[in-house]
């Protein structure tokens, strides 16, 4: 049969039967033929779901690498071909998971139903009805069934309880470096699903690097540059920098950059990244230092609590908030 041999092979399927609105090039709709770097993470992802084993994978990216499209046309074939499947689908605000349309400029579900929408009526399981003005028993805001094969795909925001309602069979996390309170999300999906997929651009940041090195260390870490992609190379970066320093916007190189070294030019103190991490420990015996770095009307006040052990200062908390009046603070000042 046919659908048998698609069944089993997601990137015969995807280049078979998928299409994408090619952003590109003016918003055309493409036949989705995969660079070489796209089937190697289709192909990781397949082994890593078939292992059964408790996998976090880190994909980071520079920006336009096509990576949600990706994920949402690997689920999608889960979700038409694997009996029982569910995929829980997590982005920082609901509404760029879903929107309830099939507009798939800016939402994970709205590309799903996009390529769906396209795929030969044959492939569209049985009593599967397509959501309209208002949902259907198949297909309705941050949620789609399968009635045939019982799989679904499941979406939410990133929250401290995302997750917590059920157990699904893979969760993909897209852009977990923007997600506020990062390590609760994590903690939260802990026993959610054997697989967690997580997939960002890259942010200067402590916690983001070292939730790269631990995915890396377990053989789980996909690195992507731009040199990766067949449109983009040399030229186009020097042309990329070019118009980030005449624009005098860094940001820019986002789009071609894996660098998780906080940038100087982001930081108010700077020399912070020549400062040693280690753990340290209140000393009863030593004075208790404490500072104060008032912030403006939006901007963050910070204040720290450090030991100074005859040779370096020991910073051993902080606390950080914003829009408070300075008698606010009082009570972390004289505890």
């Amino acid at each position: 049969k046919i659908l048998d041999i698609y069944a089993t092979d997601p990137v015969q399927f995807i280049e078979d039967f998928c299409v994408i609105k090619f952003m590109e090039n003016a918003g055309q709709t493409k036949p989705f033929f995969l660079f070489p770097y796209q089937k190697k993470i289709i192909y990781k992802l397949q082994e890593a779901e078939l292992s059964n084993q408790d996998i976090d994978m880190l994909v980071d990216k520079p920006r336009g690498m096509g990576l949600t499209w990706l994920l949402s046309a690997y689920f999608m074939w889960r979700f038409l071909f694997t009996s029982n499947y569910s995929v829980l689908i997590l982005s920082r605000k609901e509404d760029l998971v879903d929107d309830g349309s099939d507009i798939p400029d800016t939402t994970i579900f709205g590309k799903i139903r996009f390529m769906m929408k396209r795929l030969p009526k044959y492939m569209i399981p049985d009593n599967f009805e397509f959501k309209k003005s208002r949902g259907t028993m198949t297909d309705m805001t941050l949620k789609m069934i399968n009635p045939t094969l019982g799989s679904s795909i499941v979406g939410s925001s990133t929250n401290s309880n995302a997750g917590r309602s059920g157990r699904y069979r893979s969760i993909m996390i897209d852009e977990c470096f923007f997600i506020e309170n990062f390590q609760k999300v994590y903690n939260s999906l802990e026993s959610v699903a054997r697989l967690k997929v997580f997939i960002s651009t890259v942010v200067e940041s402590r916690i983001a690097d070292n939730f790269k090195n631990a995915c890396d260390k377990e053989g789980n870490y996909i690195s992507l540059t731009y040199k990766d992609h067949p449109f983009k190379d040399d030229k186009w970066y020097e042309e990329l920098i070019k118009r980030s320093e005449e624009m005098d916007n860094p940001d820019l190189l986002r789009e071609a950059r894996v660098d998780y070294r906080l940038s100087p030019r982001s930081q108010y103190y700077p020399q912070t990244s020549e400062c040693k991490f280690d753990s340290v420990a209140y000393v009863r015996e030593k004075p208790l230092w404490m500072g104060l770095d008032f912030g403006g009307q939006h901007d963050k006040t910070v204040l720290s609590w450090y030991q100074y052990d005859g040779k370096d200062f020991k910073v051993l908390d902080a606390y950080e908030n914003v829009n408070k009046p300075a008698e606010w603070y009082a009570p972390f000042m004289n505890p």
